[in-house]
């Protein structure tokens, strides 16, 4: 536990590894302050050590819309995927810190991309649109920090929707 932390975090050693899959689908809604949602695809996740905090990467151009929602009311929601196996997993939270991304985290941006292409074209899609699904960063990366409030599995199957955490 995180000094001061009363509470284990949301996120178990399973969910992490998971969320830490190079292999992916991200995708992070938000609403403005008329609830009208926007979506962008993040292109990398990272949990933190003590699995209290979750890093999206963006690329700015495409994820104007949430990136400003985030600023203006910091709520999000976001699902991974993993194509091969439909694992998913929906996470809610608060965003804590909006920055640029580190040059660490911008390398990790391209590995993550062809990784995940991979996996689509071992599944039969071309390889122009497995690409093209998280084309390459051609701009300003941005990295969204959050602290998850509720956990669920996404899983289609008998536990589809059950809540991860302290309180399951």
């Amino acid at each position: 536990m995180s000094p001061g932390s009363t509470n284990p975090p949301l996120l178990d050693a399973d969910s992490a590894a998971f969320l830490n899959s190079p292999v992916n689908s991200v995708n992070v809604a938000t609403r403005d302050a008329d609830n009208v949602p926007a979506v962008a695809r993040a292109q990398g996740c990272r949990v933190s050590d003590d699995r209290r905090r979750v890093t999206l990467l963006f690329p700015s151009s495409r994820s104007a819309d949430v990136l400003r929602n985030l600023r203006a009311n910091g709520a999000l929601s976001m699902a991974m995927t993993r194509p091969l196996t439909a694992q998913a997993l929906q996470l809610k939270g608060t965003v804590a810190r909006i920055e640029p991304a580190t040059p660490e985290q911008r390398a990790s941006v391209e590995p993550y991309r062809l990784a995940f292409a991979a996996e689509l074209e071992s599944l039969g899609y071309g390889r122009e649109f497995a690409q093209g699904v998280v084309p390459p960063l051609e701009d300003e990366c941005i990295a969204v920090t959050f602290t998850p409030a509720a956990v669920f599995v996404a899983t289609p199957g008998p536990n589809a929707g059950r809540k991860l955490g302290a309180e399951s």
